[in-house]
């Protein structure tokens, strides 16, 4: 594949996508630099309620020679940072990572880099290869997805909590029976009392990460799952 083409990459949960645009003859060198443009898209937003939606994007560059020896592993440090991780599981990450150094090989021709002298390219300019990587997540299992779904077509027009209900919203953070917030899909973990992982409890019982459901009540006063009407302004 030559740069300029695009590859991709499914799996149960993320699709990648990578494309050249520049550069289309050079093959990339130790000196050399990855830019890495990563756009994450979900294919179906409940906090937003639209579908697809773009959850983010960023840069990064990275040295040919450092992301051919860790494996992309510089990468993924990169997609782990804090302020991206809440949208991806360990499982989704892995996943990923398993293709992009495959579709980079592939997308460059060059399956790993080539021992070069020192004073070989001492005189050239480090070229920079774009990678446009766009990630695609289905961020909702089927039976929350269904729930959710519903609750929205019932939402009476979206209208949005009271900021009073949504203040006194039972907050604590000893994890209930249940394993995971079912807007997020992300696990209850932590140590008990962790003030990190903060939990609110609907006045249905349903409980939800507190980031998660208040973003979620500003939008819609029903509960996600059983569509218990919160109070309105």
């Amino acid at each position: 594949m030559a740069p300029g083409e695009e590859g991709i990459v499914s799996s149960h949960v993320p699709v990648e996508s990578f494309q050249s645009t520049e550069l289309e003859h050079a093959k990339p060198r130790s000196k050399d630099f990855f830019r890495f443009d990563v756009t994450a898209v979900a294919l179906w937003d409940p906090l937003q309620h639209t579908s697809p939606s773009s959850i983010f994007q960023a840069s990064t560059r990275i040295s040919c020679k450092r992301f051919y020896e860790d494996n992309g592993d510089s990468l993924r440090s990169f997609l782990l940072d804090p302020q991206f991780s809440p949208y991806f599981t360990i499982e989704d990450m892995d996943l990923i990572m398993q293709r992009i150094m495959p579709l980079v090989q592939e997308l460059f021709g060059v399956q790993s880099l080539p021992l070069e002298n020192d004073n070989e390219y001492a005189d050239s300019v480090p070229l920079e290869f774009p990678v446009v990587l766009s990630i695609i997540l289905d961020t909702m299992g089927n039976e929350e997805s269904e729930a959710i779904e519903e609750s929205m077509q019932h939402s009476g027009g979206m209208i949005p909590a009271s900021n009073e209900a949504i203040q006194l919203l039972k907050t604590y953070t000893t994890f209930p029976p249940q394993e995971e917030c079912n807007i997020c899909l992300e696990k209850f973990e932590g140590e008990e009392c962790d003030e990190d992982v903060k939990l609110s409890q609907m006045p249905c019982g349903h409980v939800f990460h507190h980031p998660c459901i208040v973003p979620w009540l500003l939008t819609s006063h029903l509960c996600p799952l059983c569509r218990f009407p919160m109070p309105t302004q």
